[in-house]
Parts: C-alpha cells; sequence; structure tokens
C-alpha cells in the first residue's frame, strides 16, 4: 500500500470524553474510545487507507487544591473520582497499539492586574 494512503485519527480527549459522556450517561472507558476509533477506521470510504496512527490529545488530569467559590469547601481535585477515572482512561489508552498520547504539559498563567 502506499504511504499516502497511510491514515492518522487525531482524537481531542476532552471532546470524545463530553460527547461520548452524554451519549452513553456515565464516564466513558478506554474500550468506549476505541470502540469510536473502530468505527471510525470501518468508514467505507476509508478502506483503501492502512491505519498510521492514533493521537490521543489530551491534558494531565487536573490536579490542586482549591475553595468552592459557592461554598467554601475545600477540593482536592487529585482525591476526587474524575480524577482516578480520567488517570486510569489514559493509561489504558495509551497502552493500545498503535497510539500515540499527547499531553502538553499543564502551567499556570498569572493573574492580571
Amino acid at each position: 500500500m502506499p504511504a499516502d494512503n497511510r491514515l492518522a485519527v487525531l482524537l481531542d480527549g476532552e471532546f470524545v470524553k463530553k460527547t461520548l459522556g452524554k451519549r452513553l450517561k456515565r464516564f466513558p472507558t478506554h474500550a468506549d474510545v476505541m470502540s469510536g476509533v473502530k468505527r471510525i477506521l470501518a468508514e467505507p470510504s476509508l478502506a483503501e487507507c492502512s491505519l498510521y496512527r492514533v493521537f490521543y490529545y489530551t491534558a494531565e488530569p487536573l490536579t490542586g487544591i482549591a475553595i468552592h467559590p459557592l461554598d467554601g469547601t475545600r477540593i482536592d481535585f487529585a482525591r476526587t473520582p474524575v480524577f482516578s477515572w480520567n488517570r486510569q482512561l489514559i493509561a489504558k489508552v495509551e497502552n493500545e497499539p498503535d497510539v500515540a498520547d499527547l499531553r502538553p504539559p499543564l502551567t499556570r498563567c498569572p493573574r492580571r492586574a
């Protein structure tokens, strides 16, 4: 197969989680994400293409501590279920064959005066 028939699939991890979560009415698993990839690859118009790589682009799950603006309670993001679900999802997706995980470093922007 010629090199120009190679297909790269780029997944915006946050968008994928949001749309799958709405459709499934729960936090998506790595199996949900990968079944979406298989659905894309099964598209008849892509029959002549071979998979180059799946790029899963997402940020590290949020860590740190914040104060809830309405009730003043302390939130430790690293201890929330969503943090654990995100870490598990990323770990499993990035270990799939032909998947490259792209995670830019998070930086804090200084507040404007």
